[in-house]
């Protein structure tokens, strides 16, 4: 955790929560546990936030994972 808020600067923390410095990162780590998931899991999420695939990159980017 220390090298992911001070040594590489991925993430801020704030008070009791922790962003990502760039959204950049989040879609990427989204898309990657999309990809990894189990079939079932990875349907339920597409079709969850299916609503959200133009306003992001994590679906694009879990197309080109994959």
């Amino acid at each position: 955790m220390t090298d992911l808020l001070q040594a590489v600067s991925l993430l801020i923390e704030d008070g009791m929560f922790l962003y990502f410095t760039h959204r950049s990162f989040q879609e990427y780590f989204a898309a990657k546990f999309i990809v990894e998931s189990e079939k079932e899991l990875k349907l339920k999420l597409f079709e969850k936030y299916q609503k959200y695939a133009n306003s992001d990159k994590v679906f694009q980017l879990a197309r080109e994972m994959d």
